[in-house]
């Protein structure tokens, strides 16, 4: 299967442009990317907007900012940074939407506690909508639970009186930025303007007391399914009960959002290509555990007698 030279999307895959470069064919993003020194920019720029923070600290009270953790290690590395490397008086929250296992709200506690930082948890269901997605064999990640991280992120902003919102979202924003201006708060994607692997993000989770979750059967999760249940379910159903094979996911032939979000994690050079080729060529299966603990909180046996 002919690819993209330096990403995992194939030759021909929907809604994607191919061009020919001196280093290969590659896809209209790797081809169109930046070089080094927008990255450059990036940290710097973010770098001197969290300085701003830490020295108006000195005129005003209360928080510097509010850190989303949701309890994978991105967040839980982005709440460490924010303590630890710049020096932040922060709030850090959860919204819980209904398929957290009850392990990882144990881990968020055990995390703010040893930071010495203060916490807030906000409980929104999603449950009953996400098992719709589950039963179905659809990926849910990045649709409603999105929007409503979204509310959330300015909410609190809005209520703890600050203007900026720190998350574990690993990319940069358009044009190359880390620090972004959204509806009355800047959000700021600490792990995209430091532009640290995986394994660096892991590393710096494990200092912060963050215990792996181990969603998945046979290897660690898949980069950026560390914080929810209904991730590794829906991943498991989209490779069993569909059918589905490694040519099929690359394809497109299904869940054409899922493989985009794949690719921009090695362009970045959050994964590497081959690490990522891999796991996609392993069959994804979820814990007993997990699936024990998502049918009991979507309302006894999720589907069926399916899982025994």
């Amino acid at each position: 299967m002919k690819m993209c030279s330096k990403c995992i999307l194939p030759v021909g895959y929907p809604g994607v442009q191919f061009v020919q470069t001196a280093d290969g064919i590659k896809c209209q993003w790797c081809a169109q990317e930046e070089k080094g020194q927008a990255r450059e920019r990036a940290l710097e720029e973010m770098e001197k907007y969290l300085r701003t923070l830490v020295s108006k600290r000195k005129h005003e009270q209360g928080y510097d900012a509010v850190v989303a953790i949701s309890g994978g290690k991105d967040s839980t590395a982005a709440l460490y940074l924010a303590v630890k490397k710049y020096g932040l008086k922060v709030l850090a929250f959860t919204v819980d939407n209904g398929v957290k296992s009850d392990k990882l709200i144990t881990n968020i506690c055990k995390i703010v506690n040893w930071l010495s930082v203060d916490w807030q948890l906000v409980r929104h269901d999603l449950s009953k909508s996400l098992k719709r997605y589950l039963i179905n064999c659809q990926y849910p990640c990045g649709k409603e639970c999105n929007v409503l991280q979204d509310h959330y992120f300015g909410e609190m902003a809005h209520i703890h009186g600050v203007n900026t919102v720190i998350s574990g979202y690993e990319l940069l924003g358009r044009g190359g930025k880390a620090v972004i201006s959204k509806d009355g708060y800047m959000l700021v994607n600490v792990l995209a303007a430091l532009r640290l692997t995986d394994a660096e993000t892991k590393r710096i989770a494990y200092e912060a007391k963050w215990t792996n979750p181990s969603y998945f059967v046979g290897h660690d999760a898949l980069p950026g399914f560390s914080d929810c249940l209904a991730g590794a379910v829906a991943l498991e159903r989209i490779y069993s009960q569909r059918g589905l094979g490694f040519d099929d996911i690359l394809s497109g032939r299904y869940e054409t959002e899922l493989l985009p979000y794949l690719a921009k994690r090695v362009r970045a050079g959050i994964v590497s290509k081959k690490e990522m080729l891999n796991l996609l060529r392993t069959p994804i299966k979820a814990t007993a555990t997990v699936w024990a603990e998502i049918s009991e909180k979507m309302g006894g046996d999720l589907l069926g007698s399916e899982k025994g």
